[in-house]
């Protein structure tokens, strides 16, 4: 299994069979200036959200959460039982990579290629933290919604504030890796060793079977482990 089989799968759907926690994750694909240099790659003008460069925060080759709200996005609707208030939380997670005409080497393909697995468990992880909040009853309607939004806030695809803990790249405080582009060069560095680090100690199948099998995992495992997905 190489690099691109091994991260490029079909959108992963979740519906949980109690009608609570929806979930989508989708690899929108690869995207490249210059199509020759990258085998299986779609021209810019296949983006389906319009515009790509829009979405950009510099203009380089990268990996991104698309930030449009029909793409990714985090809401949650209250329901009642047993006299207690409830949430129910509707989530979705839209990835692409972009390669610039200039920067579309092997090594960059590659680099950004690495990178799918921290998206791909930054989802797990904010699966299981809603699917986890979603059991917990509330007497108090406010009380509930205060703690939903801040949930919320804490996990949502685009707008969280801060990494997960275990992100492989923690560049300065209170800035999101993931979405930090104005790399200086010795900062690329140790970004792209974190990176490499990271993925050799990761197992893609275990990633794959969390992914295909969501149900089981929220119920078996409880709690969120970056541990659980070591080689």
């Amino acid at each position: 299994m190489n690099l691109y089989q091994a991260f490029n799968q079909n959108p992963v759907n979740y519906i949980d069979p109690f009608g609570l926690l929806t979930a989508e994750f989708v690899h929108l694909g690869e995207y490249a200036e210059d199509p020759s240099r990258v085998d299986g790659s779609k021209k810019i003008k296949e983006f389906p959200y319009g515009d790509m460069y829009k979405y950009f925060t510099n203009y380089k080759s990268h990996i991104g959460i698309l930030d449009n709200r029909k793409a990714s996005f985090l809401n949650y609707k209250i329901v009642s039982k047993d006299n207690k208030y409830y949430a129910r939380f509707d989530m979705k997670m839209s990835i692409y990579i972009f390669f610039k005409w200039d920067e579309s080497s092997n090594s960059v393909q590659i680099h950004e290629r690495k990178h799918i697995p921290p998206y791909k468990l930054m989802y797990l992880e904010s699966l299981f933290e809603l699917n986890k909040f979603e059991s917990e009853g509330y007497l108090n309607l406010d009380e509930l919604k205060a703690e939903a939004d801040l949930l919320v806030s804490k996990v949502h695809p685009t707008k969280r504030k801060y990494d997960p803990s275990w992100w492989p790249t923690q560049p300065f405080e209170n800035q999101v890796a993931a979405f930090f582009d104005n790399w200086l060069p010795a900062q690329f560095r140790e970004h792209d060793q974190d990176t490499n680090d990271f993925f050799d100690k990761i197992d893609p199948n275990i990633i794959k079977y969390f992914m295909q099998n969501i149900e089981k995992v929220l119920s078996e495992f409880g709690d969120f482990n970056i541990e659980d997905f070591r080689r």
